[in-house]
């Protein structure tokens, strides 16, 4: 029996930082992130979290892959970035149970640009091919 409220989204997100961030910082960053899309989803009605996941990448062989299987929201890590980069894509993957496709749509929107200071990010929707993506700019001070 499948449960009829079963929702799954996949997007891809695109940082571009003003200065290199260490592989630690990175790491942090991407942490964070998968945290708060978790614990969103959790206070947005989630009963059941199949996976928050992520693959982050800083170039070939250089991956951090990143899960959340649990409601409080505890990131396990594999992989690591080994080196300072300027430039950082994740692919992020969400499947649960309790809402809908648009409610996991619009948390990673609105977390991805947060996640990532003194950064341009581009938030593109893989599950609906291309589209018109989500782009903060880059805040200078």
């Amino acid at each position: 029996m499948l449960a009829e409220d079963f929702a799954a989204h996949a997007a891809r997100v695109h940082v571009a930082f003003l200065r290199p961030h260490s592989p630690e910082g990175m790491k942090e960053m991407v942490s964070r992130l998968m945290t708060s899309i978790t614990l969103d989803c959790v206070e947005a009605g989630t009963r059941l979290i199949g996976h928050v996941k992520c693959i982050a990448e800083i170039g070939p062989e250089r991956y951090l892959a990143c899960s959340v299987t649990t409601h409080d929201g505890k990131v396990r890590c594999i992989g690591a970035l080994e080196k300072e980069s300027q430039h950082l894509d994740l692919v992020i993957n969400i499947l649960q149970y309790g809402l809908e496709k648009t409610v996991l749509e619009a948390i990673i929107r609105e977390r991805a640009p947060e996640a990532f200071a003194d950064a341009r990010v581009q938030v593109d929707d893989l599950d609906h091919g291309p589209c018109e993506p989500v782009v903060k700019p880059i805040q200078i001070q």
